[in-house]
């Protein structure tokens, strides 16, 4: 590959997994008002043209909660020196509640500046009025560890679990 050039990749797999989060208080969007949101996670293994594979994960909802989307949101801010930022959406669930015991466990040992534990469970650590994030200078943009996409509902089981009707998303593919 000439000097310069970027690589083409190819999508080899990609799955989408659901997970419900159950709000610490209803939520109210007009006349709806949400007490659970989905949280859609997905994993996505890309094969470079020189033959390198590497996995990747990514997931959102309507909120910005932990662990993956809040920890690459606040791993962005960290890379472009931000100092200070508002955030919300953390505080719509109940800490860690909604991920599985090996997430949590997995948090807490390799983000324990960003998050606390207590008889009640795991937390975001906020400390007069400030969170620490030197733990998201890590491979895996901001997230150590793997998802427990094992503790998730498949995105094509999640209509049946949820008698909701979701399109699937579209693949695209594209050279780089």
């Amino acid at each position: 590959m000439a000097e310069g050039m970027l690589p083409r990749l190819a999508i080899k797999n990609i799955s989408f997994y659901l997970r419900n989060l159950k709000l610490r208080l209803p939520f109210r969007f007009g006349a709806f008002t949400a007490e659970e949101v989905p949280l859609l996670h997905v994993a996505v293994e890309v094969e470079a043209s020189n033959g390198r594979r590497v996995n990747g994960f990514a997931a959102d909802n309507l909120t910005n909660v932990p662990v993956v989307p809040l920890q690459q949101d606040l791993a962005t801010v960290r890379a472009l020196g931000i100092p200070h930022l508002e955030r919300n959406g953390y505080h719509y669930v109940r800490g860690l509640d909604h991920c599985s015991p090996r997430e949590r466990e997995a948090a807490i040992r390799l983000h324990g500046n960003l998050y606390r534990e207590d008889e009640r469970g795991v937390f975001l650590k906020i400390e007069n009025g400030e969170i620490r994030v030197d733990s998201l200078n890590v491979p895996g943009y901001g997230v150590a560890f793997e998802p427990d996409l094992s503790s998730m509902i498949p995105l094509e089981e999640w209509p049946e679990q949820k008698g909701a009707t979701l399109s699937r998303p579209s693949i695209l593919t594209s050279d780089f």
